[in-house]
């Protein structure tokens, strides 16, 4: 939520090399993972039911609930929503990568 801290980090990436499109599908998979196990709380899995199912460490399945609990669900589905039509937009040309993910981070 905080853009100014957003568009910062986005700069450094920048810096990096790091190309839009790329960093689009990190975050898809990031809000997937959130959507995942969200669903899976809601459904009566704990932390180490999760650990077990994503084959990953326990501190690492404490911040994947610690992150899908801290996010309402539907904010995660939007996220989603948004991103996978920008990827689509991307990929067919009718957004930059550039203009595409900045004008997410300002949604």
């Amino acid at each position: 939520r905080d853009k100014k801290r957003i568009f910062s980090c986005y700069q450094d990436l920048k810096l990096e090399n790091i190309q839009a499109s790329y960093l689009v599908s990190l975050l898809i998979n990031k809000f997937q993972e959130m959507y995942n196990v969200s669903v899976l709380i809601k459904a009566g899995m704990g932390q180490n039911d999760i650990a077990s199912l994503f084959n990953v460490s326990s501190g690492r399945a404490y911040y994947m609930v610690k992150n899908a609990k801290g996010t309402l669900q539907s904010v995660i589905k939007r996220n989603l929503d948004l991103l996978n039509d920008l990827d689509f937009n991307i990929k067919t040309g009718k957004v930059d990568q550039n203009l595409g993910i900045e004008l997410y981070f300002l949604n």
